[in-house]
């Protein structure tokens, strides 16, 4: 419970404290999507969009991305009730996939796997329950 709460305290820290201040684009907005639901977006100062955040309750939830200047993904991760779930993936500047890690509740879990730019893997290593096997 502290844990989640501390969680939600940083969350709530970071969102209030990109929150826009003089209509500057480049800071994040918040905006309510239904009743449940927020979306949190952060641009750049030139107005490219940095990241965007879905939370639930006040709790991150679903598909969290974020984005280089030029537009391409840099890394997207998947929260269930502010723990990442699911697989994360992360990309380089030129769009190629740069890492792969799988999480069940908050913890790796399976194989992590790191890629070169050309593709090729660089490195593997399995994940039980958060502890390197």
């Amino acid at each position: 419970m502290a844990k989640q709460l501390f969680t939600i305290l940083i969350a709530l820290f970071f969102i209030v404290g990109c929150a826009t201040v003089e209509n500057k684009p480049h800071l994040a907005t918040t905006t309510e999507l239904d009743n449940y639901s927020e979306s949190s977006k952060g641009f750049y100062k030139t107005g490219e969009l940095k990241y965007s955040y879905l939370f639930k309750n006040g709790i991150r939830q679903g598909i969290t991305k974020e984005y280089y200047k030029s537009g391409n993904l840099k890394a997207k991760w998947t929260y269930k009730d502010d723990k990442l779930d699911n697989d994360s993936k992360g990309y380089y500047k030129s769009g190629e996939l740069r890492y792969l890690y799988n999480f069940t509740d908050g913890k790796r879990n399976g194989i992590t796997k790191e890629y070169y730019k050309n593709g090729n893997l660089k490195a593997e290593w399995m994940y039980k329950d958060g502890a390197l096997q």
